[in-house]
């Protein structure tokens, strides 16, 4: 594929992927539970399973193993088709975010990881392939990658704090966002970058500007991509360790590597506390410990960690737990679609389990 048809594609593939999103973000309210988990045992899971990503209309599960292999999942009903796309290799490193795109020819997938590249995939082969267009962020290991609201643009932010903006159609840099300098800690505010790594990056699904960063600095920040340094807004407290960052209107979601209070709401325009979350544990679990969080109505959110190596869909208005899928080890990735028609949770050792909510 050309540059040129990598941009039409890529372009035209956010396009339909957006519009897709919005029929897919629709918000009626969960009145049932989750139905009981399919577990699938996949050739890669003794590296552990890092990131997830459904595509827009369901079909197809990314998955993103932590030797740099990425598998495709695609499920009719209960049936399950597994395809390599690559297997990785012994020395790799982990794949810490996916994103699909799509056009009328089919389906192309971005990924990020640990090696510091964000690669584009071809996935209208069966062979195994190579990427189509890789980025290189030297010394960096990007630990998250999101798309903007209208998909013409897509940032990353990991192990150097700073946070890099590309344009879609082109596949070039944009700006970078940099971070302070930790050593000398000159110039430091509420308002410069994030002085310990980046392990969340979420872009607004309305206002197009607008993302939020999250990471080991024990808070969350709201970025708009047209100014050049400072945050707008610095929300203090969630201690973020993975994809534990979401936001819907003026509600943010965090989930927290901590003992208790770990999953929480924000109001994003006051950057104050709106509520804690109940997230049920056993008293034999050691605490909550979360690594993901994500919406999956505006009624319902799904999360989980290490505390009690699981996952938890919760009702926010009826405060209660509509379903639990349990894991033999951390769980450190989970995404749904369809509000709620596919859920998977997967994590350290593979253990991935897809569900719905019947």
């Amino acid at each position: 594929m050309t540059r040129r048809r990598l941009e039409e594609a890529i372009l035209a593939g956010y396009t339909m992927g957006l519009g897709d999103y919005i029929a897919d973000d629709s918000d009626h309210d969960i009145q049932s539970r989750l139905a009981s988990a399919s577990k699938l045992t996949l050739p890669l899971d003794r590296w552990g399973i890092y990131s997830l990503q459904y595509c827009p209309n369901g079909e197809n599960l990314a998955v993103g193993f932590g030797n740099g292999g990425i598998y495709i999942v695609k499920q009719n009903g209960d049936n399950f088709k597994v395809s390599e796309l690559t297997h990785g290799h012994r020395k790799g490193l982990a794949v810490m975010s996916l994103k699909y795109l799509r056009d009328e020819n089919g389906l192309f997938l971005l990924s990020a990881g640990a090696a510091g590249a964000v690669n584009v995939w071809d996935l209208n082969t069966d062979a195994k392939i190579e990427p189509l267009f890789t980025l290189e962020e030297e010394g960096n290991e990007i630990n998250a990658l999101d798309l903007s609201c209208d998909c013409t643009f897509f940032a990353t932010a990991g192990k150097d704090r700073h946070i890099r903006l590309y344009d879609a159609t082109t596949m070039k840099p944009f700006q970078t966002i940099e971070a302070p300098d930790y050593l000398t800690m000159d110039e430091i505010s509420v308002y410069t970058g994030h002085t310990k790594r980046v392990f969340a990056l979420k872009f607004h699904p309305e206002e197009n500007h607008l993302f939020l960063t999250a990471g080991w600095d024990d808070c969350v920040k709201l970025w708009d991509k047209r100014m050049a340094r400072n945050a707008k807004k610095s929300i203090a407290g969630p201690h973020v360790c993975g994809a534990g960052l979401d936001v819907r209107g003026n509600t943010v979601l965090t989930g927290s590597w901590s003992a208790k209070r770990s999953l929480q709401l924000w109001d994003l325009r006051a950057g104050t506390l709106e509520r804690n979350i109940s997230y049920p544990h056993d008293i034999k679990a050691e605490g909550e410990f979360l690594y993901c969080a994500k919406y999956v109505t505006s009624d319902v959110v799904v999360a989980g960690g290490s505390g009690t190596n699981n996952a938890c869909a919760i009702s926010l208005n009826a405060d209660n737990v509509l379903g639990v899928i349990s894991s033999a080890k951390p769980v450190l990735a989970v995404d749904t679609c369809k509000a709620g028609k596919h859920l998977a949770v997967a994590g350290s050792g593979g253990n991935l389990q897809v569900a719905s909510f019947a």
